[in-house]
Parts: structure tokens; C-alpha cells; sequence
């Protein structure tokens, strides 16, 4: 039975809510069905129910992974044909929890194995999990384990082993900028930036071992203060900002319109209400209601961000290229916080409630798409936009 290595401290804290959650996990997704659990459902004695089950999957023949080899068909409106009125699943009421396949028995953990190593975290697209790791004003933080985990899968892996000797130094140094408040967030991210191009480089070059220097000499260039300074020149542009989220959003929308889940729709509908079309009015909302409350609680993207490296591997997960990975990470910042500006300026405030809300309504939709990173990436390149300069444009407001 694996091992779990490393774990944020406040999945310890976590529980599924259940009918009381205010959304649901079983609407919109592909939910894979490993053949393991496909084959479990042979044995059921109640044969309508057994029919009902089998009615409800697609078997996906051309899929060689017994982790996906059949999905649920979500009805017509979207949701499981599982999901009762209650907003449980009749499956694991009927059957027990040993009868659902492993995405729907573990979400909203997520199990990564690095180097052999199992680690867990939580996806923010549950807003449980994104009230306990999002708003803890004290900083995330880590703890080994040595807890035995009844799972085999796994959501990510990492296993080069020409990072082995490097990615946890690395990692442990990304979280460590990231939660240095001698810094604003957008400073910490650009700072990230910086070092990552520096890392690119030597990862170009098939240098590894120069990776501890590299990182060692970063540290003695924060503390002499020339890194942010180099980018200070870097002009601050609100409108190309804009522009280029706002175009992003609405391509994705139309896109993938129909695993839009109904709240995330909600505040879509209510952002291009007031701000669509209106870099004035985005503008004014940022310094009106999201920058004083960010001014407050300020942790809470700092661990949105902390959480998005720990749970993508950053910067050695989605991509081959670690500044492609980069680009990821301050393309989904910039996002979280238009869609923050904008609901803000429909309500007039901003709030944890309203943050919360629209944080895990946005993660749900965007960072479940295997396919939104590739997409999204190949449209900034169009248009040479996955640039050091552009990702100031992203990250800074006036």
C-alpha cells in the first residue's frame, strides 16, 4: 500500500459538506470510470440497477488507460445521472463508496506522485477546499507524513529523473518567493518570472548542476534589490490587459460553452453586464473595491498561487518548458483576478464570500480543461504575447 510523503496542512481539516455544499461536483466534468470499477458493476445481483449503470457509461474503445475506460454520459442538462435531489450520488448511497470509480471517490483530492513519492493537495474547484487553503491569513504551510493511502492513482507524475536531484530545492525556493510579503504579489510573481527565464536557460543548456548556483546567486541578487528594479521600466498597460483577458474569456465561454456550470455563468453574465467593452470601468473597479480588499488580504492569492505550484508541480507539470509553465501560472493570477475586479464591480464590494465563490466557480471551469492550457498558450504566442514585458502587461494594474 503506497505512502503519503507531503500534504498541506489544511487538507487535514477537510470534509465533503455534502447536500450542504452550495454547488455540486457532478455537473459538467468527463468523469472516467477505470475498468477495475467497470468490471465491479458485473457483479451487482440487482439486474435494474446494473442496467441503469451500464445505460448511463460510454465505453471509450480507443482508450488504451484502464483509468478512463469507459465516462458517465452527464444528461441532458449537464448533470450525473447519479446525482439525486438531494445533491448526493444514489451510487454511493446504494452501493457504498467502493462502487464509485477513483475520480469520484477521491476529488477534491488530488494524488501526485513525485519520484516515487505520493503527495496530496486539494482542488480549489471545491469551495471547501478553497475556504481552508485560501483563506488561512497565517500562509500556507507543509507537513511530511508517513500515512499508508488505499489508492494506486494518481492525478500527476513526475518522474525524470534528471529533476529528482532538483525539484524539491526548486520548489521549496518558487513557495518561498511566493510567500515573502517583503513583496506585493504582483513583485513575488514577476520575481518568478526572472528567475524562471534564468532557469530556462540553464535547463536549455542541459546544465543541471548549475541549478544550486543559479538559485543560491538569485538569492544574493533579492537581497542586493536589483532584480525588481530592472523591471521597473517596464511600463504598466491596463488596456492590453483587459483586452486580451476579455478576449480569452469570451473565446473559452464560447468554446467549451457547454460544461459552463450555471454559477460560474452566472457571474460571467454579470461581469460583461458592467465592464464588458470598458477598460475605464475595469479600471475603476480594480482601485475601488479589489485593490483595498487584496491591501487586507493580500494571503489569499499568495496562496492560491502557493497552492497552484504544490498541486501542478510547477514549473515541471504542464509543460516541457518550464517558461511555458510560467506563463500558465500568471495567464490563470491574471484571470482569477479580471473575473475578481469584475464581479466586484457588479456588487459594488468585495468580499471573502464573493471571492471564494468566484475563485472556485473559475477553477472548476478553467483549470479542469486538460485542453484550455494548450489552447490558451497557442493564442498568446499568436501574437508574440508570452513575452517578459507582456506578462508585466498581465500581472500589474495601475
Amino acid at each position: 500500500m503506497p505512502r503519503l510523503n507531503l500534504v498541506p496542512e489544511y487538507m487535514k481539516n477537510f470534509s465533503c459538506t455534502g447536500s450542504a455544499c452550495e454547488d455540486t461536483c457532478c455537473f459538467g466534468w468527463t468523469v472516467p470510470i477505470d475498468k477495475k470499477t467497470f468490471d465491479k458493476y458485473k457483479t451487482l445481483k440487482d439486474k435494474k440497477l446494473k442496467t441503469r449503470i451500464y445505460k448511463s457509461l460510454r465505453r471509450n474503445k480507443m482508450e488504451t488507460s484502464f483509468s478512463e475506460y469507459a465516462t458517465i454520459k452527464m444528461g441532458h442538462d449537464g448533470y450525473c445521472p447519479h446525482l439525486n435531489q438531494d445533491k448526493l450520488c444514489s451510487l454511493q448511497l446504494k452501493l457504498g463508496e467502493r462502487f464509485l470509480s477513483h475520480v469520484c471517490s477521491t476529488y477534491p483530492r488530488e494524488y501526485n506522485v513525485v519520484f516515487g513519492d505520493y503527495e496530496l493537495s486539494g482542488a480549489i474547484s471545491c469551495p471547501e477546499v478553497a475556504r481552508l487553503a485560501l483563506l488561512n491569513p497565517d500562509g500556507m504551510k507543509f507537513e511530511k507524513t508517513d500515512e499508508k493511502i488505499n489508492t494506486s492513482f494518481y492525478d500527476r507524475q513526475l518522474e525524470d529523473e534528471s529533476l529528482a536531484e532538483h525539484f524539491y530545492p526548486l520548489r521549496e525556493f518558487v513557495i518561498e518567493l511566493l510567500q515573502n510579503r517583503t513583496y506585493t504579489i504582483p513583485e513575488r510573481l514577476l520575481l518568478v518570472g526572472v528567475f524562471i527565464r534564468k532557469l530556462s536557460a540553464v535547463i536549455e543548456l542541459e546544465e543541471m548542476d548549475e541549478i544550486p548556483d543559479i538559485i543560491a546567486s538569485f538569492k544574493e541578487e533579492l537581497q542586493g534589490g536589483s532584480v525588481l528594479e530592472a523591471l521597473a521600466d517596464l511600463p504598466v498597460r491596463t488596456e492590453a490587459q483587459f483586452v486580451i483577458l476579455q478576449t480569452l474569456t469570451s473565446d473559452y465561454v464560447n468554446k467549451w460553452k457547454t460544461e459552463v456550470s450555471p454559477r460560474y455563468f452566472q457571474y460571467y453574465r454579470q461581469i460583461n453586464e458592467v465592464i464588458s467593452g470598458s477598460v475605464d470601468r475595469y479600471q475603476e473597479a480594480y482601485a475601488k473595491y479589489y485593490a483595498p480588499y487584496m491591501e487586507q488580504h493580500e494571503y489569499l492569492m499568495e496562496n492560491y498561487l502557493v497552492n497552484y505550484t504544490f498541486t501542478r508541480l510547477f514549473p515541471f507539470m504542464m509543460s516541457s518548458d518550464v517558461w511555458d509553465d510560467y506563463v500558465g501560472m500568471v495567464l490563470h493570477y491574471a484571470l482569477v483576478k479580471m473575473h475578481l475586479i469584475g464581479v466586484s464591480a457588479y456588487y459594488q464590494k468585495l468580499d471573502h464570500e464573493l471571492a471564494i465563490n468566484m475563485i472556485y466557480s473559475y477553477s472548476r471551469l478553467y483549470e479542469h480543461n486538460s485542453s484550455y492550457f494548450e489552447w490558451a498558450l497557442e493564442e498568446l504566442k499568436k501574437d508574440e504575447f508570452d513575452t517578459m514585458e507582456f506578462m508585466v502587461y498581465l500581472i500589474k494594474n495601475e
